[in-house]
């Protein structure tokens, strides 16, 4: 999921992550997972206001123009009751 710059800062990539996590939610889902880039902060503050926790690093994942970047994992979990996880 992503925005051209000319959309960006608009508030669409908050909609985007909303209505996916609704349609997310709606289908069962308790836990999603996703991949962000280190130098994309603002996609990464995005993802903490909705919840989202730091899982990991895949350290130098990303190699280009000879640039090492890391790779964070992180995820949203809903918890079950124990009763609709039976």
């Amino acid at each position: 999921m992503g925005l051209l710059p000319e959309f960006r800062g608009r508030g669409l990539g908050t909609r985007l992550l909303r209505e996916t996590l609704d349609a997310a939610h709606a289908s069962g889902l308790s836990r999603i997972e996703l991949e962000v880039y280190a130098s994309n902060q603002p996609a990464i503050h995005l993802y903490e206001r909705f919840g989202f926790k730091h899982e990991g690093c895949k350290r130098q994942a990303r190699i280009l123009d000879g640039q090492a970047e890391d790779i964070l994992c992180m995820a949203l979990v809903t918890p079950r009751s124990c009763a609709s996880a039976a």
